[in-house]
């Protein structure tokens, strides 16, 4: 089993699931690919044009009026992922950091980002070859510092989970057979932008959701049951009168249950 990406434009919450928690490979479609690399060719026509672009060849925020050289615009793209990646105290877990992953190669494969090809292969490796970002889980600066920590690791900046150790990000992808991410133009700001964090922190608390709520319909039916209950009350003409569109749908999953 394998999870393609671009085949089209949605991943759904059993995608997710999937890799987050049964780590099942992750794969791009041809539709992806070409994507990725039409987007970031018309970055880099652009930048070769010295077009004036935010956050590319202008500063961030209040300094979007300051012109930054064509020299220095990787330099540029570094120190908005260090300067993001502020959160401190416990890990967060595995499966919420690759949830997230996932979510950067969904956001950055729909050929808006800019980012290139070697890029969004680097962090499908990583998902795929099982090396997990160490990302703190408490503070942000909105929601970036998530998103930031990953990328300062995939630089080669901070720590990685590998094989079940701890190692320094560089150590841990070479080992993987990888290399630390030189970034690009543009990149620190694809990879920081899309509310991929709270994008797949959300789907996961959904799953569980709902994964509780098929639970409570299955005890509820074996309760009845065992207690010799009555189904009167599931009666699907005494559901007809109610306005709860969901009462009427747990009664009829217990009906048949």
């Amino acid at each position: 089993m394998t999870i393609e990406l671009g085949t089209n434009s949605n991943v759904t919450i059993d995608d997710l699931v999937a890799v987050a928690r049964q780590h099942v490979p992750v794969i791009f479609s041809t539709n992806y690919i070409d994507r990725v690399k039409a987007s970031r060719k018309l970055v880099d026509k652009w930048v070769d044009e010295e077009r004036v672009m935010y956050g590319i060849t202008t500063g961030f925020g209040v300094l979007c009026t300051e012109v930054i050289s064509k020299e220095d615009t990787a330099i540029l793209q570094r120190n908005i992922v260090i300067t993001h990646a502020t959160s401190v105290g416990e890990k967060m877990p595995e499966e919420e950091v690759r949830a997230i992953m996932l979510m950067m190669l969904q956001n950055t494969g729909l050929g808006y980002s800019g980012i290139r090809f070697e890029t969004v292969e680097l962090i499908r490796q990583c998902l795929n070859l099982g090396l997990t970002p160490f990302v703190p889980r408490d503070g942000s600066v909105g929601y970036l510092s998530v998103e930031g920590h990953i990328v300062v690791s995939l630089i080669g900046e901070e720590k990685m989970l590998y094989q079940g150790e701890w190692l320094n990000s560089k150590e841990a992808l070479e080992k993987a057979g990888l290399e630390p991410l030189s970034l690009a133009t543009k990149e620190g700001l694809a990879l920081l932008n899309g509310a991929t964090s709270p994008t797949a922190l959300a789907a996961l608390s959904l799953y569980d959701m709902l994964q509780a709520s098929k639970s409570a319909d299955i005890i509820a039916a074996m309760s009845l049951e065992v207690l010799k209950g009555t189904l009167r009350a599931f009666d699907e003409k005494v559901m007809n009168l109610k306005l709860h569109v969901q009462q009427k749908e747990t009664a009829e999953n217990i009906r048949k249950l």
